[in-house]
């Protein structure tokens, strides 16, 4: 059996023991300029990432992996240590989408890119992360490049009521808008690796309106969610 299979093996049979609700974090794009020129295609990129829960505890033993973005094989993954924390390398040429996998917490993901060409500074685009620092890794042994992160996980508890940031609709319309896409791609990876979840979605909009039509808006609006789900 492949690597991604077994890694997505183990993270079902997890999954399936527990129902969840979900939650996400806000991703915004974020840039980092590196002081070398003309990236070597050896460098090694080195991401050392502390996790914790929504309660501010550690998130230990959180399944975590990084995927080729042109291939989506696995280029690194593990558990994270008793200190919510992992060490992942993987050539720093490259694209990656680092997701976690744990029945106690709503699938979080993060993406890493060498965006940067050849004969400019080196620039790393980082997305997802709550906080991150990045160093040039040349005080450190076996590693070019160093990205230091945080990343904070919803716990997932039965009855919990959690908020999905970016969710955008024009106004007095139920069509979703594009950059909305991208959160709910997210809960769609969530639910195809917790195959047993239930969720209730719940919409809303502004004052504006009398109440009966505001009710039939809020319906609309989450049945476009409810759409895009089944077809993705």
């Amino acid at each position: 059996m492949c690597s991604l299979c077994r890694y997505l093996t183990a993270c079902l049979a997890l999954a399936l023991a527990l129902p969840q609700v979900l939650a996400q974090a806000d991703l915004s794009p974020v840039p980092v300029e590196d002081t070398i020129l003309a990236t070597p295609p050896s460098d090694v990129l080195e991401v050392v990432i502390s996790m914790r829960g929504s309660s501010g505890f550690p998130a230990k033993g959180v399944q975590v992996a990084l995927y080729e973005g042109s291939s989506g094989r696995i280029a690194a993954s593990g558990r994270t240590d008793a200190m919510g924390t992992i060490t992942l390398k993987a050539p720093f040429t490259g694209k990656y989408r680092l997701e976690t996998c744990d029945p106690r917490y709503f699938s979080n993901g993060a993406a890493i890119e060498d965006c940067g060409s050849k004969g400019e500074p080196t620039l790393m685009c980082v997305e997802g992360f709550d906080f991150f620092t990045y160093d040039d890794g040349a005080e450190r042994e076996g590693a070019d490049h160093i990205l230091l992160a945080d990343l904070e996980l919803d716990s997932l508890a039965v009855g919990e009521v959690v908020d999905l940031d970016n969710i955008l609709y024009d106004y007095d319309k139920a069509t979703l808008r594009p950059e909305s896409r991208k959160e709910l791609d997210q809960l769609v990876r969530s639910l195809n690796q917790l195959p047993g979840l239930d969720i209730e979605l719940r919409s809303h909009t502004d004052s504006r309106g009398s109440d009966t039509y505001n009710q039939d808006l809020s319906q609309r609006r989450a049945q476009s969610v409810v759409d895009y789900l089944i077809a993705h």
